[in-house]
């Protein structure tokens, strides 16, 4: 099991509905939020600045959502990419979406910390093909709808 997941989501109701579920699923032991790009890149910044022997505090696990206000999750794979991926290797994003543009999915692909892009609202069939994902028993590079997964 994911030690610790981090859900980044302005909006209350679809935050509330994904820690549940993946509370539900068993998806990890412990799962934090954040309500912004900015909020989730400070939670980073502050485990770095503990010092080295607190990087296991870092959540391996990310469900971003890609449109917020303050910063979006566009911005945040940008920072995140350039300024922490190299630091935290476990750390694999999904990005959670209604979008199911194929130039958003295209952008995605630049990003190697992103491993799914999943369509919201989330279910638990979607937590479990991500978990397989993750613990590598499935192919990276899905996109999960509502009903079927695509590689991309």
């Amino acid at each position: 099991m994911i030690k610790k997941t981090l859900v980044v989501n302005d909006d209350t109701v679809s935050l509330l509905i994904a820690c549940k579920m993946i509370s539900k699923a068993q998806f990890a032991n412990e799962t934090v939020t954040a309500k912004d790009g900015e909020a989730a890149l400070a939670y980073f910044e502050n485990v770095v600045s503990k010092g080295k022997e607190h990087f296991d505090d870092a959540p391996e696990f990310i469900f971003l959502d890609m449109y917020m206000p303050i910063m979006n999750g566009w911005d945040f794979l940008e920072v995140f990419s350039k300024k922490y991926a190299a630091i935290f290797l476990r750390v694999k994003i999904a990005v959670l979406s209604s979008s199911v543009d194929p130039g958003d999915l295209m952008r995605l692909e630049k990003y190697g910390v992103v491993m799914a892009s999943v369509s919201t609202p989330i279910s638990m069939e979607k937590l479990n093909l991500v978990k397989d994902i993750y613990l590598g028993q499935l192919h990276t590079g899905l996109f999960i709808t509502n009903h079927e997964a695509y590689l991309n």
